[in-house]
């Protein structure tokens, strides 16, 4: 960047096998007085988040003498270049020591999404862009199939089935006799495919609770939730 509030005068000359010419007449601009360039603090570049709602967080922008802080302008983007636009926003009613939002709900997991942050003042005069960070929501809950949600009688040894997610790379399966799954867990294995098959007897009679995740590039993914339940046979 040139330096704020400054006037600046330039002119032009050309080069060649008949050059140098003479310079072209001189102009003057001077550059606006916006505020300082924020600096994007967290999430960390490239983190896997655990929310669909992350808090983006930045440094305060200082604003100088003479101006008045107006908005931050903040964007998301599903590419680097910022062509193709998921969130533009300008973060009004802030003081200056207010920089932080958290994002629009984003439906759209399992990928990285790229973020930058500009601060304007009354004057319509904007800093440059921060320099530009990702993050990575996670992958969305496998869809349950098998056993049914609710499903009674189930043999004491059953199979557990559940919708591929396009790029995990295995698969987390839990089952617990308790809905929030605290304490020790009846099953808990890391399989690279969407079946597993348990191989001990399950206790009779005994309602279960299970669920999966999905690991890879954009893992653990979401658990899914509501979780599943199954009650054995005798």
């Amino acid at each position: 960047d040139l330096a704020a509030n400054t006037s600046y005068y330039w002119r032009v000359k050309s080069n060649g096998t008949n050059g140098p010419s003479a310079y072209s007449q001189v102009r003057m601009f001077r550059t606006g007085n916006p505020p300082s360039m924020p600096t994007l603090s967290a999430p960390i570049n490239n983190a896997l988040v655990t929310t669909t709602t992350p808090l983006l967080d930045w440094s305060n922008s200082t604003v100088p003498a003479g101006t008045t802080f107006l908005y931050y302008n903040v964007q998301i983007a599903y590419d680097n270049t910022f062509t193709a636009l998921f969130w533009d926003a300008n973060v009004g009613n802030f003081s200056v020591t207010s920089s932080s939002i958290n994002t629009p709900v984003i439906v759209n997991v399992g990928r990285t999404y790229y973020w930058r942050v500009r601060a304007f003042n009354t004057a319509n005069e904007y800093s440059g862009w921060s320099a530009v960070r990702s993050f990575r929501l996670p992958y969305p809950a496998p869809v349950l199939t098998l056993p049914l949600d609710a499903a009674t009688g189930v043999i004491r040894k059953p199979t557990f089935t559940w919708d591929a997610i396009l790029g995990a790379t295995s698969y987390n399966l839990q089952v617990s006799t308790s809905a929030t799954f605290t304490g020790l867990l009846a099953i808990n294995r890391t399989v690279s495919t969407p079946l597993y098959t348990h191989t001990l007897n399950l206790a009779a009679n005994t309602t279960y609770y299970w669920r999966v995740r999905a690991n890879g590039a954009y893992g653990p993914g979401f658990w899914q939730s509501p979780v599943f339940s199954f009650t054995t046979g005798p």
